[in-house]
């Protein structure tokens, strides 16, 4: 009876921890740098200072919690894409937007392609270069051309990115030379 109480407890043990493990998410924060987050499904998310996202590791929903703001260059796929913010839903029918969300107040702009805008009940479609402004406190959705303000945060992010990649050229080069006589000595040592 104990072998099988034993074989129980270790079926159970294992169901629980594969339950858990499938079913974990990652969160990505960031403060005062910016992340570029390669999801599963090849999609791609900017993700600005002082934001966060939240998503299942296996990603086969395809849904996103997101904090703060986020630059979405979306795969096409055979599941929706969704991003839930604490003020709404917006349905990925497209390619690429911009999602802000903060306090009572989100605005998305479209970029490329299609998104769809679920906030207190009601639906909107937006397509490229529209932009959607929603405020929870005045329960509105104001609609209008996009300004595309967030090209100055991804700006900013560009020439982060170049500044580093000059970095690692400096460094590379240091780290070359630093080889290349190491290997001269080692070819010295090697010859006596």
């Amino acid at each position: 009876m104990s072998i099988l109480k034993s074989i129980y407890t270790f079926t159970l043990v294992f169901i629980i921890s594969f339950i858990i493990t499938a079913c974990s998410t990652k969160t990505v924060k960031t403060t005062e740098g910016f992340e570029i987050i390669n999801l599963p499904d090849n999609s791609i998310i900017y993700l600005n200072k002082n934001s966060s996202i939240k998503y299942n590791d296996n990603f086969k929903t395809r849904e996103i919690e997101l904090s703060g703001e986020a630059y979405f260059d979306v795969t096409s796929g055979e599941s929706p894409f969704i991003i839930k913010t604490p003020l709404a839903e917006i349905k990925v029918l497209g390619t690429e937007f911009n999602i802000r969300s903060i306090g009572e107040q989100l605005e998305v702009e479209v970029e490329k392609g299609v998104v769809e805008l679920k906030a207190n009940q009601e639906t909107n479609t937006l397509k490229r270069g529209e932009r959607a402004l929603y405020n929870k406190s005045k329960n509105l959705i104001q609609r209008g051309k996009a300004n595309f303000k967030f090209k100055i945060w991804m700006n900013d992010l560009k020439k982060e990115f170049k500044s580093l990649s000059k970095d690692f050229a400096r460094e590379g080069k240091k780290a070359g030379k630093e080889f290349k006589k190491i290997g001269k000595d080692i070819k010295k040592e090697i010859n006596k």
